[in-house]
């Protein structure tokens, strides 16, 4: 897992060539006119889905991974707070489900974190995680979730 600041974002280039291209398109982009949603980026596998939504309570969250994608997960406007742990800690709730590359864990953590607007946090496949958190209470954030093939 890493946590920094949009402006450093270039430090981490060099751990996986996916990671380059998206984390250099997120440096490039016009954060300014953003399409709900899904969105592609041309001429490769990697995606970004742009959302806005309001954070909330930690008995709400819900522990996730990934397989086959790392997140970048950067927050364009608000603040909120998130959870990490290694999923070995973690209990799964369901089969990996290889079609969404989703699977959703049970579990504890006391690695709670807050990503304020301009930072992103990046989730390898072996660190389960938990976005969307309040930080006192409920607030608007605008989010990028890049998925990022690992391959």
């Amino acid at each position: 897992m890493i946590i920094d600041n949009y402006r450093n974002a270039k430090t981490y280039c060099g751990i996986n060539p996916n990671l380059d291209i998206a984390l250099n398109y997120l440096i490039n982009m016009d954060l300014n006119n953003l399409a709900l949603g899904k969105n592609e980026i041309p001429d490769t596998d990697i995606f970004y889905i742009y959302q806005e939504y309001s954070s909330k309570p930690l008995k709400e969250g819900k522990w996730e991974g990934h397989r086959k994608y790392l997140d970048i997960q950067y927050i364009i406007d608000g603040c909120e707070k998130m959870g990490y742990c290694p999923i070995n800690d973690l209990t799964p709730l369901k089969e990996y489900n290889p079609d969404t590359d989703f699977i959703s864990f049970s579990g504890k953590s006391n690695n709670f974190f807050i990503v304020p607007q301009g930072n992103f946090a990046i989730f390898f496949p072996e660190d389960g995680h938990m976005p969307g958190l309040e930080v006192t209470e409920s607030s608007s954030v605008k989010k990028l979730v890049f998925k990022v093939p690992i391959y």
